[in-house]
């Protein structure tokens, strides 16, 4: 992070707010009140970065997926974590 300790601090409070991690793998839920079960079911993701607030860019294990759909911005909510 260099040698600029204010950069830091803000860098360390941002990532220690967030309950994934860079590399792991969660499940993201994009409908989770949807009535279908299809829709409700949870795909498995692997967060790429930590944003603010609460919100990770993720990238969805789907093959049936176009390739520009599998890279997502998503909040904390809908994901949760693999067992």
């Amino acid at each position: 992070m260099g040698s600029n300790p204010t950069l830091t601090a803000v860098f360390w409070s941002c990532y220690e707010m967030h309950q994934y991690r860079i590399d792991e793998w969660v499940i993201y839920h994009q409908f989770p009140g949807a009535d279908a079960e299809w829709l409700r079911k949870g795909k498995k993701a692997v967060i790429l970065e930590l944003l603010e607030n609460g919100q990770y860019v993720i990238w969805i294990d789907d093959p049936d997926r176009d390739i520009e759909w599998r890279k997502k911005k998503v909040n904390e909510v809908d994901l949760t974590p693999v067992d």
